[in-house]
């Protein structure tokens, strides 16, 4: 059973045209949320918001870069003048700037963080690689 319809609660969904992002989006559409689909990619963005629409939800489709503080604040400024203000905010978006300034050759390395600072570096950790927990899925994720 999914959770009850948040009656006309604003979602925005950064990086919601593909992958984790648009299925989000897409999910939210469906329990009734307005959608903000956020993207660089604005035409993969309206297709995702199309999805939306199609199941009988209210989506809009914004061309944003997060890498980019004003295009950032024009992506809320966007989801309030359409609808009001934002209830809340998934961020599937990534800013790979800093990323590819270790990409180098295949098998480089960035430094492993931990802690609240994320500045010591334990173990390296190749670019592309990331540690996954394994076990069973919570149930609050399975729904």
């Amino acid at each position: 059973m999914g959770a009850p319809a948040p009656d006309g609660k604003v979602a925005v969904v950064a990086g919601g045209a593909t992958g984790l992002g648009a299925a989000t989006a897409v999910r939210l559409g469906a329990q009734g949320w307005r959608v903000v689909v956020g993207d660089l990619r604005k035409t993969d963005a309206a297709g995702t918001s199309e999805k939306i629409a199609a199941a009988g939800g209210v989506a809009l489709a914004v061309a944003f870069d997060l890498a980019d503080p004003v295009s950032v604040a024009g992506l809320f400024e966007q989801a309030t003048r359409r609808f009001g203000g934002v209830d809340a905010l998934f961020d599937a978006g990534a800013d790979m700037r800093t990323l590819r300034q270790f990409g180098g050759p295949p098998g480089a390395t960035v430094p492993a963080v931990r802690g609240e600072h994320h500045r010591d570096a334990e173990e390296p950790v190749p670019v592309g690689a990331a540690p996954l927990r394994t076990g069973p899925v919570s149930e609050s994720i399975r729904r």
